[in-house]
């Protein structure tokens, strides 16, 4: 089921970023696209490691939990 979310990740921030700028040409923000680009690699890292581990520790879910309120408190 992660890897779902990995493909739609890797959908939006490619596919309909790039069909927007063939469509009509726009300069994106670059301090927020880089954040969510690195949050969103981290996080997807951290994803597969779990997966690979093959188990989920207490200590990794609150890892999760705080790395998600982490990237939602820095929203400019």
């Amino acid at each position: 089921m992660s890897l779902c979310f990995v493909g739609a990740g890797i959908f939006v921030t490619t596919v309909v970023a790039g069909s927007i700028a063939v469509v009509r040409p726009f300069k994106a923000m670059e301090r927020p696209f880089l954040r969510d680009v690195i949050f969103y690699m981290a996080a997807v890292f951290f994803t597969f490691y779990v997966l690979y581990d093959k188990k989920i520790t207490l200590p990794e879910s609150l890892g999760k939990s705080q790395y998600t309120a982490g990237f939602v408190s820095t929203d400019t």
